[in-house]
Parts: structure tokens; C-alpha cells; sequence
């Protein structure tokens, strides 16, 4: 078991997951979740209600992400925290409501599941996301997708201007 730790002034947001693969191409899956429910995982899955049971949009992030800049990201029902680096962005966000992504593409990034799922598409080959699961899509690789409502994720952008501040 290997644990991701993204500190935020005093709030430490710990995301276990178990390493399945090292990223040789340019969709897989680099972590997987745990098959129990324990941690992080455990305590999201009694919290929050799954996509069947009608979702609750408490915020998953603790106030130091929600007094970041808010990131002007042009889908509706999204909510968006920017953590700006000089060379990085790294964007928390949530969505209200389910989201299809066109098709894409932009500098490297990597997403960390919070809550929820996502569907990403990548020529021909569909990949779902789920809680726990950790993703990487290399630099100009086209991908679209379809985000459902409850999806909450961590996305690290290489690149410092993939989002403004709203």
C-alpha cells in the first residue's frame, strides 16, 4: 500500500491507493484503489452518497483548498480551487452535474480520484476512473470524456496557464 499526502497549511488529505503499473503508455492507469474501503476511501464512501443513492455536494476539500483562488474553468456545475506554481497548476475540483468533455488535447496531466467517476476516451479505447484510481494522460495526447455528477478529483497541469483565476 502506497499513500499519496497533499499537504494544504494544516489540513493533510491522504488518498491511499496500491501501485498496478508504471504509465508506458499514454492512458494507463497508474494506481489502483484498495479493494477494501479503508482510510480516505472508508471515510468518503459513508460520507457522501454514490451517483444511485442522489448526491450530496458537500464540499470533500477542507477550507485551506476552498480559500484558494477559484479557477475559471469554462463547464457549468463545476467548483474549482487553483494551487498556482511557476511551471504547475494544480486544480481541485468538483462537479454538480454530469459533463461531457469534447475532445482535447493540452500538456501533461495527472488526475487523482477523489469521489465519483469519470469516463475518458482515447482513440478507440474507453477508460473509467473511479475513486482511488490515479491517471495519467502525457503531453498531446487527444481524449475526451464524460464526467458524472459527485466526480471530485486532484489534477496536476505541467504546464502554469492551462486555467486562469475566476
Amino acid at each position: 500500500m502506497i499513500s499519496f499526502e497533499l499537504k494544504v497549511e494544516a489540513a493533510t488529505l491522504r488518498i491511499p491507493f496500491v501501485l498496478e503499473k508504471i504509465a508506458l503508455c499514454p492512458y494507463q492507469t497508474v494506481g489502483r484503489r484498495p479493494p477494501e474501503k479503508t482510510g480516505l476511501a472508508g471515510q468518503l464512501s459513508s460520507r457522501y452518497a454514490s451517483q444511485e443513492e442522489g448526491i450530496n455536494m458537500e464540499s470533500i476539500f477542507p477550507e485551506p483548498i476552498m480559500t484558494l483562488p477559484e479557477a475559471d474553468i469554462p463547464l457549468n456545475g463545476v467548483k474549482a480551487f487553483l494551487s498556482q506554481a511557476e511551471h504547475h497548476q494544480v486544480i481541485f475540483m468538483e462537479f454538480e452535474e454530469d459533463i461531457d468533455l469534447p475532445e482535447h488535447s493540452h500538456c501533461a496531466q495527472v488526475g487523482i480520484v477523489i469521489r465519483g467517476r469519470i469516463d475518458m476516451l482515447f482513440s478507440d479505447e474507453l477508460r473509467t476512473y473511479k475513486q482511488g484510481d490515479v491517471y495519467y494522460i502525457p503531453a498531446g495526447v487527444k481524449h475526451s470524456g464524460k464526467i458524472y455528477a459527485g466526480y471530485a478529483d486532484i489534477t496536476f497541469f505541467d504546464e502554469p496557464n492551462r486555467y486562469k483565476q475566476k
